[in-house]
């Protein structure tokens, strides 16, 4: 037996991580007539820790280096949760990122946490009421 075409794979997959409240958006474009190519990936869902402070969590927001500058980080936020209340907890010195959440409206609240997984990174949390 063969494997489902890329994109029925593509969307396959959408539909599992679509469960549960989550919002799973992946921005590709269309290369050739054999397939797509996957450009970033996105994910909001209602945030597990209870002292959330909004009703969903921009838990990745992940487009491509060579997509930079390019809108389509621009396109995946806007596709994953549009101007809704949100929140999000980001590295902390990616002022990459923290000029990009700020143009859409966040604000750093404070909150601050270390992520001894990944060698003590330091995320700051960004909060858009």
């Amino acid at each position: 037996m063969s494997a489902p075409p890329r994109a029925s794979r593509t969307s396959d997959h959408r539909i599992r991580l679509a469960t549960a409240g989550r919002r799973v958006h992946v921005l590709d474009v269309l290369t050739d007539a054999a397939g797509r190519q996957v450009r970033g990936f996105a994910l909001a869902q209602p945030p597990t820790a209870s002292d959330a402070p909004t009703g969903l969590e921009l838990q990745l927001l992940y487009p491509l280096a060579s997509e930079h500058g390019s809108g389509s980080g621009q396109a995946l936020l806007d596709a994953a949760i549009g101007d809704a209340p949100a929140h999000l907890w980001m590295a902390e010195g990616n002022a990459r990122a923290e000029r990009c959440y700020a143009r859409n409206g966040f604000e750093r609240d404070g909150a601050r946490r270390s992520e001894p997984a990944w060698e003590d990174l330091v995320e700051v949390c960004m909060v858009r009421r």
